[in-house]
């Protein structure tokens, strides 16, 4: 517990130095403005699940950038009688796209992506030639910022936040981020780049003490739940 308060201590005092190239801005903005000069193509499938009667579910596939074919859950009121909401959630490293039930439950719709190479079933259609060293994917590309593994999966998040600002079920001035770990750099590169989040809501990834971050997550999910009423 010594150890631990001393850590916890010198991490509050701990200024880092700053290392964005003087280029940052340029380069994203360049690489959004390609990304959205590639149309998009969307294809929908509904799905039979066993809560049809409250709310519906469709597989939803669209590209991106280097013809990577992204898969996601589509999930929406059945009965809603005007656009809603949509919270875009992102899942953490390893993970997979899920329903968010309880969220579908406030009266908003939800739609979460499989990120590329991970648990999910988006195949990474991208070329590396660095990195991925005894199946590592997030080192992918590491070596040339225009073919990092992170990069493109930043691109897709911004994709998500398009496709989603295109469905007829949302309220394209409404659409919220919500992820943890990976979801939550996804997150908030979403809400940073893509110019159609009105809200992110982002859980910490990792905790030493084990309490305080058991706290933070439930507290986090409770606003998630509640943040529409």
């Amino acid at each position: 517990m010594q150890y631990e308060a001393k850590w916890e201590e010198n991490l509050k005092n701990k200024v880092l130095p700053q290392t964005m190239p003087e280029d940052f801005e340029a380069f994203w903005l360049a690489e959004t403005e390609k990304l959205r000069s590639i149309p998009l193509k969307i294809e929908r499938k509904r799905l039979e699940m066993p809560y049809d009667r409250t709310f519906y579910t469709d597989l939803i596939t669209f590209t991106t950038h280097d013809d990577t074919v992204v898969e996601a859950y589509f999930s929406c009121p059945t009965n809603a009688k005007k656009p809603l909401p949509c919270v875009a959630y992102f899942h953490g490293g390893g993970g997979a796209k899920v329903i968010l039930t309880d969220i579908l439950a406030t009266g908003v719709c939800c739609f979460a992506i499989d990120v590329r190479s991970q648990f999910g079933t988006t195949v990474d259609k991208g070329v590396y030639n660095s990195g991925d060293s005894m199946g590592a994917i997030m080192t992918r590309g590491l070596l040339d910022r225009n073919e990092f593994y992170m990069k493109n999966i930043y691109l897709d998040a911004i994709r998500t936040m398009d496709v989603i600002a295109t469905l007829p079920e949302v309220d394209a001035e409404q659409i919220f981020t919500f992820g943890g770990s990976q979801g939550r750099a996804l997150s908030i590169v979403a809400s940073a780049l893509s110019g159609k989040i009105l809200f992110a809501l982002t859980r910490i990834s990792n905790s030493q003490n084990s309490t305080k971050y058991e706290a933070a997550q439930q507290e986090t999910y409770c606003a998630a739940v509640f943040l529409f009423f």
